[in-house]
């Protein structure tokens, strides 16, 4: 249930763990990535994350009633859909494009949701 370990599959396998079972074997897609390497364990709470993600932006747009918020919470919404529906076609979301995308892009969102209750109160 908890998987083979971190950089176990595909070319990363073979570089870091050639002794690995796992090694070698392509992911097609990250949350395949996730399943094999964390075990259904990591991929059920990665799975969580990704909902409580989206709906905190349904529910953030939802909540505040200025049309300028609104429009940032629904293009967040619509930028983490796409972010985490790329990850099923393809491995090419990365370790790059977590730190210079998707991270800046959750602290974005709750500094916004912090601006949109400052602004209702």
């Amino acid at each position: 249930p908890f998987g083979s370990g971190l950089s176990t599959t595909g070319d990363m396998g073979r570089r870091y763990n050639p002794g690995s079972p796992m090694a070698g074997f392509p992911t097609d897609n990250s949350y395949l990535n996730k399943a094999l390497e964390s075990g259904s364990v990591g991929l059920i709470l990665t799975l969580i994350l990704y909902f409580t993600i989206l709906q905190y932006c349904i529910r953030e747009y939802f909540r505040t009633k200025d049309s300028e918020f609104k429009s940032l919470f629904a293009a967040l919404l619509a930028f983490f859909f796409s972010y985490f529906l790329g990850e099923m076609a393809q491995e090419s979301v990365g370790l790059f494009t977590n730190m210079a995308v998707y991270f800046p892009m959750l602290a974005i969102l709750l500094r916004l949701q912090q601006f949109s209750e400052d602004k209702r109160n």
